[in-house]
């Protein structure tokens, strides 16, 4: 058994004990867990490109291009779709 599991077992707890576990769940170094993956789609290469296409698409509509732009920005920092 890892340190990780001896501490756990043994009833031995606090703030360090339990980081480490946390640290080992996003790793996937405690067993039966698997690491946790985030990816950040609008940074993505791909995102941008499309993003980028959209807008110089929209250029002959300004005011379907800001509408978007503002709904995209409250996205972003919300993560709801104020248009919804």
């Amino acid at each position: 058994m890892n340190q990780i599991g001896v501490a756990h077992y043994a009833g031995i707890g606090g703030p360090l004990s339990r980081n480490t576990q946390l640290k080992a769940k996003i790793t996937g170094e405690l067993a039966g867990e698997k690491p946790v993956v985030v990816i950040n789609v609008q940074q993505s290469q791909e995102f941008i490109l499309v993003r980028g296409v959209i807008f110089s698409e929209l250029e002959d509509y300004p005011e379907v291009r800001t509408r978007i732009s503002k709904r995209l920005r409250v996205l972003a920092d919300t993560g709801t779709d104020p248009g919804s």
